[in-house]
């Protein structure tokens, strides 16, 4: 297995929200396989009509914001996930 993606329920800040995980097998770095998932998943979104999806990046992960920005999330503050600090990145859909 290389890595993972797709779609998943989390709570932000006390509401229900729609995020897109992504992890790769770090000898597969470097490779496009990140931003091809979360790219995907984005679109899985679209399909699904959901009109908001979020990332949550830990701040040091350098590699994961510039997925997200890539695919077109934009920093949206930061929150505590899993018991660590995490910087908010988020799209709207346009439903």
């Amino acid at each position: 297995m290389v890595g993972r993606g797709g779609l998943q329920r989390t709570e932000l800040d006390g509401a229900l929200a729609v995020e897109l995980p992504w992890t790769i097998d770090s000898a597969h770095w470097g490779q496009g396989l990140a931003t091809e998932a979360a790219s995907g998943a984005l679109e899985w979104a679209r399909s699904l009509d959901l009109s908001e999806v979020v990332a949550l990046i830990m701040a040091g992960n350098a590699a994961s914001r510039r997925v997200a920005e890539k695919i077109g999330l934009r920093r949206d503050g930061e929150t505590q996930h899993a018991g660590l600090p995490h910087l908010v990145y988020k799209r709207s859909l346009g439903r």
